[in-house]
C-alpha cells in the first residue's frame, strides 16, 4: 500500500491526486450517523466541484473560521453555510438536490455533535444517546 502512495500526491486537507489516472480523490467527512447523511454530505461536496466559488485561501483566516466553528458551532458560520448551500443548489443534479434538504437541516439545526450535546443537555444520558445513534445507523435514519 505504501508503494501506491509514493506515486500519489497526498494533500493534508483530504485530497489525493492520482497522476496515473488523471483524477482527484476527495476525502469527505463521515458523520458516523447513517448512510443517508453521508450521501447528503457527498452530494453537497460534489455540487461544489461544478460550482463557481470564490473561497477564502488565507490559511490564517481559514484556521480562525475553523476555531470559531469548533467553539460556537454552526451558528458562527451559518451565513457562509447558507451561501454554500445556494451555490450547491444552483449546480446540483436532480439526484443531488434530493439530498440537500438534509444538509440544510444541519446548517439550521446544528451538526450531529451539536444535536447529540443538545440531547444530553435536555436530560438524555450518554448511553441513551449512543443507543439512539446506533439505532439510527442501523435504520439509516438521520438525527
Amino acid at each position: 500500500m505504501g508503494e501506491e502512495l509514493c506515486h500519489e500526491g497526498v494533500d493534508s486537507r483530504g485530497v489525493i491526486i492520482h497522476r496515473h489516472r488523471e483524477c482527484l480523490e476527495l476525502k469527505v467527512v463521515d458523520e458516523q450517523e447513517c448512510l443517508r447523511s453521508d450521501m447528503a454530505l457527498t452530494a453537497f461536496v460534489l455540487t461544489h466541484l461544478r460550482a463557481d466559488l470564490s473561497l477564502e485561501k488565507d490559511h490564517y483566516v481559514l484556521y480562525e473560521m475553523t476555531e470559531e466553528a469548533i467553539h460556537r458551532g454552526t451558528e458562527s458560520c451559518r451565513a457562509e453555510l447558507r451561501h454554500l448551500l445556494a451555490k450547491s443548489e444552483a449546480s446540483a443534479t436532480a439526484e443531488e438536490l434530493h439530498h440537500l434538504p438534509l444538509i440544510e437541516g444541519r446548517m439550521e439545526g446544528g451538526s450531529v455533535a451539536e444535536l447529540m450535546c443538545r440531547m444530553v443537555k435536555q436530560g438524555s444520558s450518554i448511553k441513551e444517546v449512543a443507543v439512539e445513534m446506533s439505532r439510527r445507523l442501523y435504520d439509516n435514519v438521520p438525527l
